[in-house]
C-alpha cells in the first residue's frame, strides 16, 4: 500500500525524545498507526486530565491508551461478533466522556469494523434514518436513560421495516483502563484495505437532514498529512479540547491528528455522567491542564472577552483554535489587539480540514487562512462578490462526496462562500453559504452569515435567522438569550427590540441598502415554536423559516 505522494516536510517530533513521527506513506492505516505508536512512543502522553477540586494532573501515555483501545476492540467483538469483509458498520451513539469515547472509536476500527460516530442529540426517527442509511448493524449506547430509550425505539422501528440493529452498552472508562500489563490481551492483528471505508460521520443538518460522509483508510491518511504542512512543531503541546464534541468533524480531527503529530489532548476527568462544557469549567480545565493551546467554539471566545483575567491567561497561551462558524469580527479584533493568537480551522464534513493549521501567529489577519498544499479547489464567482468553493478530487485529497466536475476534474461543490484578502492573494475567509443566501424579489443576493454574527454577539440574543427570499427586503427571527417571551405581551416584545437595537444599528452599518433591518421586521421566537438546533448549536434554518412562515408572510402584507 502506498499513497504515492512526495515526502513530508519535517515539521513535528523534531526534538522530542518520547514521540516518533509515524510512517504516513500508506504502508500503515490509522488503526495500525495506533499500534505503531504504542511500540515507538509508549511513554509519550496522549491524554491529560485534572480533578475539578485541585490541580492534580493525570497523564495517559500511548502504551496505556492503546491497551485501552485493544480492550475496546475485544468489547465490541464480544457483543457484535468478529468483523467480516467488507467491514460492517458499528455506530456509537453516546454522551460518554472524551477518553473512553475516543478509545472506543479507535477500538471499533481496530476490531475491523467501520465506525459511525453519531451525535447524541437525535430523536428515534432521526437516529433510525441515519443508522439505516449507513447500513449499521450494531449501535453502542452510553448509559444515559434518554439515549437508551432513543436507541431502543430506533431499533424497534427499524425491525418493523425488516432491519436488525443490535443495541449494546458502551464501555465505560473503568472497563477500558483496568488491570495490569500482565492481564493485557492484545487484539489479534488484522489486515486493512486502504480503500475500505474506515470511518463515517454526519453533517450538522443546518439546512437539511444530516448527511452521512464515508471516509476510507486512504482518505483518513490524507487528513493525517495536513498538520505536517504547518509551521509549528506541535509534538508535546497540550491542546485543551474540553468543549470539543467527540463526534463529527471535530472528533475526527482529534482521532486522526494526535497520532500524526503528537500533541496531547487535555480533557475532563472521566466521569458518569460526563461533565458538560461551560465557559467557566472549560477555561478552568485549560489552566489546570497547563494547556498551551485551546480548541473552542467561537461563542466561548465571545464570552471570555468580557473577563480581563481570562484575556490575560489567553495571552500567555500560544493560541486559541476555533471552528464551527466564523468568530464575530469585533471580538476577534479586540482579542488580537490584546495579543491573543487566534487560529481558524476551516473545513467541511465532506472534506475534513483543508486549510494550513498549526501556523505562526496571524496577528490581526486572524480570520484569514490559506489552503493546505494537499488541497486543490476552484473558486466560482458569485453575484455578491464572494466565490463558491469547489473541492477537487486529486491524489492528495479526496472529498467524501463527488457531485460536480470543475476544470475537467471530479469535485464537490461545498456551497461555502469565500472572500479573498484584498492585499494578500491566496488568503481567504468564510463569509457564508450559498444555500443560506437570501435572494430578494429584486434579484439582489444577501449573505446572512456576517449580519447574523453581529446580532448573535448581543447579550440579549441566543441566535437569529434572517429571512427575505422572494420579498423586497429582509427580516429576522430572534431567539432571546434570557428565556422565551409571550408574543402577545407587546411591552416585553418591544423591550427586547429596544434592547437589541444598538446591535441592529451596527449590523445596518455594514449591510447593503437592501439588507437594512427595521424594528417592524423583527419576529421573536414563541414558546410554542422554539428553534430546533443542530449539534453545533446552530438553528436549523429551513425548519425555522417553515415554522414561522405565517408570521413572515404577515409582515410583508
Amino acid at each position: 500500500m502506498n499513497l504515492n505522494l512526495p515526502p513530508l516536510p519535517r515539521t513535528h517530533a523534531v526534538t522530542s525524545t518520547t514521540f516518533k513521527a509515524p510512517p504516513l506513506d500508506g504502508s500503515l492505516t490509522l488503526p495500525e498507526i495506533y499500534d505503531w505508536q504504542r511500540d515507538h512512543s509508549p511513554k509519550h502522553p496522549l491524554f491529560v486530565y485534572t480533578r475539578t477540586d485541585n490541580h492534580d494532573r493525570t497523564e495517559i501515555c500511548w502504551d496505556e491508551a492503546v491497551k485501552a483501545i485493544h480492550r475496546a476492540a475485544h468489547w465490541v467483538t464480544s457483543h457484535a461478533g468478529p468483523a467480516s469483509t467488507p467491514p460492517p458498520v458499528v455506530a456509537i451513539f453516546a454522551a460518554s466522556e472524551a477518553i473512553s469515547f475516543f478509545c472506543t472509536v479507535v477500538g471499533v476500527m481496530r476490531a475491523g469494523y467501520t465506525v459511525f460516530m453519531v451525535a447524541p442529540s437525535h430523536t428515534p426517527t432521526g437516529l433510525k434514518r441515519l443508522l439505516t442509511e449507513a447500513n449499521a448493524t450494531h449501535v453502542f449506547v452510553s448509559g444515559e436513560e434518554s439515549l437508551q430509550k432513543v436507541a431502543a425505539t430506533a431499533a424497534e422501528d427499524a425491525k418493523a421495516d425488516g432491519l436488525t440493529i443490535g443495541v449494546h452498552p458502551m464501555p465505560k472508562f473503568d472497563d477500558l483502563f483496568v488491570g495490569t500489563s500482565a492481564d493485557f490481551e492484545a487484539f489479534p492483528q488484522r489486515n486493512y484495505d486502504l480503500d475500505a471505508i474506515n470511518l463515517i460521520i454526519h453533517s450538522a443538518g443546518t439546512n437539511n437532514f444530516p448527511k452521512i460522509m464515508k471516509y476510507s483508510n486512504r482518505m483518513v491518511l490524507q487528513q493525517m498529512l495536513v498538520p505536517w504542512y504547518g509551521e509549528v512543531d506541535m509534538t508535546g503541546e497540550i491542546l485543551g479540547c474540553h468543549p470539543v464534541p467527540t463526534y463529527g468533524g471535530a472528533g475526527m480531527f482529534e482521532v486522526v491528528t494526535a497520532p500524526s503529530c503528537g500533541f496531547v489532548i487535555a480533557t475532563y476527568k472521566p466521569a458518569f455522567p460526563a461533565t458538560g462544557p461551560s465557559p467557566d469549567n472549560v477555561f478552568d480545565g485549560f489552566l489546570k491542564a497547563k494547556s498551551t493551546y485551546g480548541f473552542v467554539p467561537p461563542i466561548f471566545l465571545e464570552i471570555w472577552l468580557s473577563d480581563p483575567e481570562k484575556v490575560e491567561a489567553m495571552k500567555e497561551m500560544k493560541g486559541m483554535l476555533y471552528a464551527g462558524r466564523p468568530l464575530n469580527v469585533e471580538v476577534g479584533d479586540q482579542l488580537a489587539e490584546e495579543g491573543v493568537n487566534l487560529f481558524t480551522i476551516y473545513g467541511t464534513t465532506e472534506d475534513g480540514v483543508i486549510n494550513n493549521i498549526f501556523t505562526k501567529s496571524p496577528g490581526m489577519d486572524w480570520e484569514w487562512f490559506t489552503f493546505s498544499p494537499l488541497y486543490q479547489g476552484a473558486l466560482i464567482p458569485d453575484a455578491t462578490g464572494a466565490s463558491e468553493l469547489v473541492s477537487k478530487s486529486i491524489p492528495s485529497h479526496t472529498p467524501a462526496i463527488i457531485d460536480t466536475e470543475v476544470d475537467g476534474v471530479p469535485g464537490y461543490a461545498t456551497v461555502d462562500l469565500l472572500l479573498e484578502h484584498p492585499q494578500k492573494p491566496g488568503h481567504y475567509k468564510l463569509v457564508g453559504r450559498k444555500d443560506d443566501q437570501v435572494v430578494l424579489s429584486t434579484g439582489i443576493k444577501i449573505n446572512p452569515g456576517p449580519l447574523e454574527n453581529i446580532l448573535m454577539y448581543d447579550p440579549y440574543v441566543r441566535s437569529v435567522v434572517i429571512f427575505g427570499t422572494g420579498h423586497p427586503h429582509i427580516g429576522v427571527i430572534v431567539d432571546p438569550a434570557r428565556g422565551h417571551i409571550d408574543p402577545k405581551d407587546e411591552a416585553k416584545v418591544n423591550k427586547l427590540k429596544d434592547s437589541i437595537w444598538p446591535s441592529v444599528l451596527k449590523m445596518n452599518k455594514v449591510a447593503p441598502p437592501e439588507g437594512q433591518l427595521t424594528k417592524e421586521m423583527i419576529i421573536v421566537v414563541q414558546p410554542s415554536k422554539p428553534f430546533t438546533y443542530t449539534f453545533k448549536m446552530v438553528p436549523q434554518r429551513k425548519i425555522a423559516q417553515t415554522d414561522y412562515k405565517p408570521e413572515i408572510e404577515a409582515l410583508y402584507k
